[in-house]
């Protein structure tokens, strides 16, 4: 009798859980950019030279102005990049702007994608309404539109399983980051890009985790796998060439980073940061973009079982099939394919994007999975000097 009461409650939390919907927190990275502020771009760090600090500046101003009509609050702050200014409204929703790499950055509170759209005017109004004003409006790449995803409702009940699968399923799909969403690979390339080795290097860290880790192994588990992503799998990055002063680390310059989804991060600063996104040129477009992460979290939720690794050996897909795989995995998500006709009909192949060549896909630069920052040190490519930007 008591096995059976207690199998009976292990039925209804299992299944309590399970069929609850993942409404996930986002924070996003937009960016904005004006010619002035392109001539500007010196080098890789150059985020406060006067130009970029004095756009900022105009566009506090901006925000002063709307605060006196909607009852916010804006006050000077910093972050990893400099000065910064944030706008706080009276429910504690806020955003703020800063100075980054030939572009001035926002960044909001995590937020899911319905409180998202609750406050689609008011972010239209105080960012990109302004932003016009002042001409700043997204690059086609600089800056990026890197997003950020909350660990703890993405992944409710640090469900090791559902962040294993995620991350596989990112590493499934370069077409996702290689075409649909964003074309920076070399900034932040999928798994798929990276030298052949590594991806067989990865299949092993999946295969380890799936044989000594408990599915529901919580945070611990998913610390433990986003580590030895890192250490093991993020030793190079291909587009690195030898002509660059500036060196990036491997560890960092890749579509997913891990390093704030450990378990010494508070737990209201854990996430997992996808980079491959290209700036949203629109905030339909990035919320869009989050209905496609949250449906494709349940969708993995619902299966509950590991899936299998299978990298594509390169990121040269043509279009007709990075829409064909998209296609599938909204389909296969519940999502109507009618709402995302954008994505497809996007010019992802357009020349501003720097794509793997067939020689550097064949070559491989640190022949050993441990080699980091040692005699096979690669830097990245001078894309400032050379233009391609």
């Amino acid at each position: 009798m008591r096995f059976f009461v207690l199998f009976s409650i292990y039925l209804f939390c299992f299944s309590a859980q399970s069929d609850e919907t993942i409404r996930a927190k986002y924070g996003p990275e937009f960016s904005f950019t004006t010619p002035e502020i392109l001539r500007a771009m010196s080098g890789a760090t150059n985020y406060n030279n006067p130009v970029n600090v004095e756009i900022l500046r105009n566009w506090k101003e901006m925000f002063e102005q709307l605060c006196v009509i909607e009852n916010c609050i804006v006050s000077k702050t910093s972050d990893k990049h400099g000065e910064a200014y944030r706008v706080k409204f009276n429910d504690d929703f806020w955003f703020q702007a800063g100075v980054d790499t030939g572009c001035l950055e926002v960044q909001t509170s995590p937020s899911t994608v319905q409180e998202f759209k609750s406050k689609e005017k008011l972010l239209n109004k105080f960012i990109w309404d302004t932003g016009k004003t002042l001409g700043l409006k997204p690059h086609k790449r600089i800056g990026g539109g890197h997003i950020n995803m909350d660990l703890t409702t993405a992944f409710p009940g640090n469900n090791a399983l559902l962040f294993r699968n995620f991350i596989v399923d990112q590493a499934n799909s370069p077409e996702l980051t290689a075409g649909i969403f964003g074309n920076h690979t070399g900034n932040s390339p999928p798994i798929s890009a990276l030298e052949p080795h590594l991806h067989d290097v990865f299949k092993e860290v999946i295969q380890i985790f799936d044989e000594t880790h408990d599915r529901f192994g919580g945070l611990d588990a998913i610390d433990h796998l986003g580590r030895e992503v890192t250490r093991r799998v993020y030793v190079s990055n291909p587009f690195w060439l030898n002509n660059n002063k500036k060196v990036w680390d491997p560890d960092y310059y890749q579509h997913m980073n891990f390093r704030n989804a450990k378990t010494s991060t508070p737990e209201n600063s854990r996430r997992l940061e996808l980079r491959g996104y290209r700036p949203q040129q629109s905030l339909k477009e990035f919320i869009l973009e989050l209905e496609f992460l949250d449906a494709r979290l349940n969708y993995l939720n619902e299966l509950n079982t590991p899936i299998p690794v299978n990298i594509p050996s390169t990121i040269h897909i043509s279009k007709e099939n990075k829409i064909k795989k998209f296609k599938k995995m909204a389909k296969e998500s519940g999502l109507d394919l009618r709402r995302f006709k954008y994505f497809y009909k996007y010019d992802f192949e357009e020349k501003a994007s720097l794509r793997q060549s067939r020689a550097q896909e064949n070559k491989t630069f640190s022949p050993l999975p441990n080699i980091r920052n040692g005699v096979h040190r690669f830097t990245c490519f001078d894309y400032f000097k050379r233009g391609v930007l």
